[in-house]
């Protein structure tokens, strides 16, 4: 654990929460982990191991999963063994980013790609094939979205870059679509400047000291509804043309970064937000 850095929650911590909220009602279904994720490349097998006993222990109490994950097919054998159990209490949005690779590019050559996939989220595994992922998933049963972004300014916010992105989601079987968008946050400029470019950091916290990024205080900034308009236009052309979906709700036409998880299939929205 990183010093300083809250500990990771166990099942034992669950059974505690189930017992708190128990008192009152519990809820149709949790948002779970919302700042971790357990399927990306890296992550002890144990650690996924233990969300999935989470997860299983949510869905034998009766509460539906919702889940956000940007990994891949070959470090979700424990998420798919679990979904495979009651595929109808799980809602996962799978994340991508752009595409700087082929399905059939072999593992190794994925670490030198120089595309702007490989920049923005190096370590993680190539979108495709967490399109993968998303496909067995949906064969599985479980409800899935991929999540697009989040979309920035000048990375992959062109209209080719989207619109390929829509069609690699409509080939991977999935129809709904939801974009999500860069946000400001503290440390944002300097984890730009090291991890990709200083001018591109620039660039980037540029667009929130645009007129309309100012959302509820001077302290969150967002990229301008405006400014996502032109870029959100590309992404409705395309999923028009396959017969998509994009996910929206009142909180993203309010400057959300992205509209609010769809929760599982189950009788009422009521929520929970686990560990996170």
């Amino acid at each position: 654990m990183i010093e300083g850095q809250a500990p990771l929650a166990t099942v034992v911590d669950l059974e505690h929460a189930l017992e708190r909220v128990r008192r009152v009602r519990l809820p149709e279904w949790v948002v779970m982990a919302p700042h971790e994720d357990a399927f990306v490349p890296g992550v002890d097998e144990r650690r996924r191991v233990e969300i999935a006993a989470m997860m299983r222990r949510l869905v034998r109490a009766g509460i539906g999963v919702a889940l956000t994950t940007r990994g891949e097919l070959r470090d979700a054998d424990a998420l798919l063994a679990v979904v495979r159990e009651a595929p109808e209490a799980f809602s996962i949005r799978v994340g991508v980013f752009a595409l700087d690779a082929r399905l059939d590019e072999p593992r190794g050559v994925a670490a030198s790609r120089q595309g702007v996939e490989a920049k923005w989220e190096a370590g993680l595994a190539p979108s495709i094939r967490r399109l993968a992922l998303a496909r067995a998933l949906k064969e599985l049963g479980a409800r899935v979205e991929v999540e697009i972004g989040p979309i920035v300014p000048f990375a992959n916010d062109d209209p080719k870059t989207l619109k390929d992105l829509v069609r690699a989601v409509s080939r991977a079987g999935i129809d709904t679509i939801a974009p999500r968008w860069i946000e400001d946050a503290p440390g944002l400029e300097r984890q730009i400047e090291v991890e990709v470019t200083p001018s591109t950091a620039r660039l980037v916290t540029g667009w929130f000291r645009q007129p309309g990024s100012s959302v509820g205080s001077a302290t969150r900034r967002i990229i301008p509804l405006a400014v996502r308009k032109t870029r959100l236009g590309a992404i409705e052309e395309a999923a028009q043309g396959l017969r998509m979906k994009i996910a929206t709700c009142a909180c993203l036409q309010a400057g959300a970064c992205v509209a609010c998880h769809p929760g599982a299939a189950v009788r009422s929205s009521a929520q929970l937000s686990l560990f996170g």
